[in-house]
């Protein structure tokens, strides 16, 4: 079986759902703004979204824990300690974005497993678009197969990054440098 098979519906249907969620505090009066201990802000949306995520996986029946953004779940830094596969969630990346109005903002999710990213999902509803790939499957945006782009070194591409928030600003170089050598890298992967 397939990732997308295996994953596919789960992810889909927590990606309809955190759109639901997060378009309905998108610019709204009712949206509550806290900052972590780290300065970087958290939205009610960003709360419910990963509790509603936890809620679908656990439904699932599928042996998956979830490493989330918000209500934690393990080590970040290395494999699911119980061996078992495992969801990570950023409920909604440009949290700071999505606080100001600015539509530049998504839910990530992935799923690890063995140590290895296998089935990913991007769902931006204020941009109207969803990515996704499954290893071995391709990566498609709205449906449409992606390709790598014909673009060889960094100083003819595009790079875009969102974001300035309390954190952000002081690593704006490392930023870039790390996307530099990450597109030099996939660039070798896909050849």
């Amino acid at each position: 079986m397939g990732y997308g098979k295996e994953y596919g519906a789960l992810l889909e249907a927590i990606a309809k759902e955190a759109d639901a969620i997060a378009m309905r505090y998108f610019r709204a009066d009712e949206l509550r703004i806290e900052r972590k201990g780290d300065g970087t802000a958290v939205t009610q949306a960003d709360r419910a979204v990963e509790e509603m995520a936890r809620a679908k996986v656990a439904a699932s029946g599928l042996p998956l824990d979830v490493l989330g953004e918000e209500m934690g779940g393990g080590d970040a830094k290395s494999a699911s300690a119980s061996g078992r596969a495992r969801m990570i969630i950023d409920p909604i990346d440009g949290t700071e974005e999505f606080s100001r109005g600015i539509p530049t903002f998504g839910t990530l999710m992935g799923i690890e497993r063995n140590g290895e990213i296998v089935a990913a999902m991007v769902s931006a509803p204020g941009l109207h678009s969803r990515w996704w790939a499954y290893r071995g499957e391709g990566a498609y945006r709205d449906g449409k197969r992606l390709h790598v782009s014909n673009v060889t070194t960094l100083s003819k591409a595009m790079v875009f990054t969102t974001g300035t928030g309390p954190s952000k600003n002081a690593h704006t170089g490392q930023l870039i440098s790390t996307n530099a050598t990450i597109h030099d890298e996939v660039l070798a992967i896909l050849r």
